[in-house]
């Protein structure tokens, strides 16, 4: 078997809720691996799925929920398929190729949570907290749904933007692009270098089950 590509407009309005606000002009696919066609899917479960993630993660950064909601960082410095499986239940964000305004909002995000730190000594000393910066990707994770503005944002400063989920496909991500291209491109490369097929279908319901 492969990597199954098939339209993730469905699954993109329940990640998203609102999606259609600020993410109508998106391409959207859902990616499911399988290792054969009976069995169980997901990323997780082979080792050549793992592969494949650690391939199409290996520029990117990572951003997954943290303390308060704010996102925090995570970039190929650590192993990354490991950031996407420990944060998918609660959903995580990957992307690559960041441009200057997207990394500057990523500094924003760091200079957000020491701001928050030292709020909270101030707190417990009696001192007025200090004003918070302004960090646009704050409210990128809104509990278990991603926000559609910063999700926006980031896909419009980056190559393609993916959301990583927990499911009854194993580990699996939904990408978007501005294009189809865009959206699919780094999935065919890691496919093509590992040499895995890929399987394009015209729904989910065409992607075998057990």
């Amino acid at each position: 078997m492969g990597i199954f590509i098939t339209d993730g407009q469905e699954r993109l309005s329940v990640e998203v809720p609102d999606w259609r606000e600020s993410l109508s002009w998106a391409e959207c696919y859902l990616i499911v691996y399988k290792a054969s066609r009976l069995g169980p899917s997901g990323f997780d479960r082979f080792r050549e799925g793992q592969s494949l993630v650690e391939r199409m993660l290996r520029t990117s950064v990572v951003l997954s929920s943290g303390p308060d909601f704010v996102p925090l960082v995570h970039t190929a410095e650590r192993p990354l398929f490991e950031v996407v499986r420990k944060e998918a239940s609660h959903g995580c964000v990957s992307f690559d190729s960041p441009d200057s305004g997207l990394l500057e909002e990523l500094e924003n995000l760091q200079h957000l949570r020491h701001a928050l730190k030292k709020q909270a000594l101030h707190r417990r000393y009696g001192r007025s907290p200090s004003p918070e910066p302004q960090a646009l990707l704050r409210t990128l994770f809104q509990g278990k749904q991603i926000g559609a503005k910063p999700l926006g944002f980031v896909l419009q400063h980056s190559s393609h933007a993916c959301i990583w989920r927990w499911g009854e496909f194993g580990l699996h991500l939904l990408s978007l692009g501005q294009n189809k291209r865009s959206s699919i491109r780094f999935v065919e490369a890691a496919a093509n270098e590992l040499d895995v097929e890929l399987i394009e279908t015209s729904s989910i319901h065409k992607i075998p089950a057990w």
